[in-house]
């Protein structure tokens, strides 16, 4: 962990807290009641593999028609998982008056747990603490007054989060002028790229006409369109297979594991383990998503089929 942006201001934001002017580069910690955090010690190598799964663990925790992102990262063997919503964050700045054009990033009080060294005041009734390696938010009643301290500075990590959209453009004048120079030149290499691909289609032109000097078959229109769709079921039948592989892969879980994957010709087969009855609605989302048909199921298993 190292220090960044140590010329910019640092404010902790919670639900209580009073309207208050930002006219400069800061950055946040979000209290953990603007997240769902969880951990679990997965067998998994890289960042990429676990956001495949967050969606799924979160299940039951948190309200599925809402609209989240999440954010995950390591801790020693352990994958952290947080859940959270970009449009509600960005809703309570704008309304404490915190103009998000000079918010920099954003962290979640979790990432900075083991540098609370004392519980900070959250308002009048509540204090953020760090307890068992997570922070959490607690009554200031069950807490000595002496050990209560205001926000403090601490040691922020490497990564976070920062909030999209037209109200967090961070490109001021000179930034807009730079991008207007590279659209510029995007667009003469454009222009560029048109003159080659003029020259290119005309050395394709000479080539189809020797082409068809050397194979007068070719000529025929039905004879290439016989080619053609002949070439076209293969290649529907390898994308088929190769997007089944990756619809699995959003899928499969520690609670979901894929007992049988038959794939052939024009048809796959899929046997699913379960651990919850909640997870047989879950793969009946994904057997319609996905054009699968649900072939059997019951207790602890579901086993479904696609042709094509």
């Amino acid at each position: 962990m190292s220090f960044m942006g140590k010329d910019r201001e640092l404010l902790w934001v919670y639900r209580e807290m009073p309207n208050i002017k930002v006219d400069k580069p800061t950055d946040i910690i979000l209290t953990p009641e603007f997240y769902t955090i969880k951990k679990e010690a997965l067998p998994i190598k890289y960042t990429h593999q676990a956001k495949r799964i967050a969606a799924s663990l979160f299940d039951g925790l948190i309200d599925q028609a809402g609209s989240y992102h999440y954010f995950v990262y390591k801790e020693d063997d352990t994958w952290v998982f947080i859940a959270y919503q970009p449009d509600k964050i960005l809703s309570f700045l704008q309304a404490r008056g915190i103009d998000p054009i000079y918010v920099k990033k954003i962290f979640f009080a979790d990432q900075v747990s083991t540098s609370l060294s004392r519980p900070i005041a959250l308002g009048d009734g509540k204090a953020l603490v760090s307890f068992s390696g997570s922070a959490v938010v607690v009554p200031l009643s069950a807490l000595e007054r002496d050990e209560v301290v205001s926000p403090y500075r601490v040691t922020l990590p490497k990564k976070g989060i920062t909030l999209e959209g037209e109200s967090t453009s961070l490109l001021g004048g000179k930034e807009t002028l730079w991008l207007s120079v590279i659209i510029i030149a995007f667009g003469l290499l454009w222009i560029a790229e048109g003159w080659e691909y003029r020259k290119n289609m005309q050395s394709l032109i000479e080539k189809k006409d020797e082409m068809y000097q050397a194979y007068p078959r070719l000529q025929n229109p039905y004879t290439r369109k016989s080619i053609i769709e002949k070439y076209q079921k293969i290649d529907k039948s390898e994308r088929e297979k190769r997007a089944i592989l990756k619809a699995l892969s959003s899928i499969i879980s520690k609670d979901i594991t894929v007992d049988m994957l038959r794939i052939e010709a024009h048809r796959c087969t899929i046997h699913f383990s379960i651990k919850k009855r909640s997870d047989i609605k879950k793969l009946e989302r994904f057997a319609q998503k996905e054009g699968f048909t649900i072939k059997e199921k019951g207790e602890g298993y579901v086993t479904m089929e696609k042709k094509w």
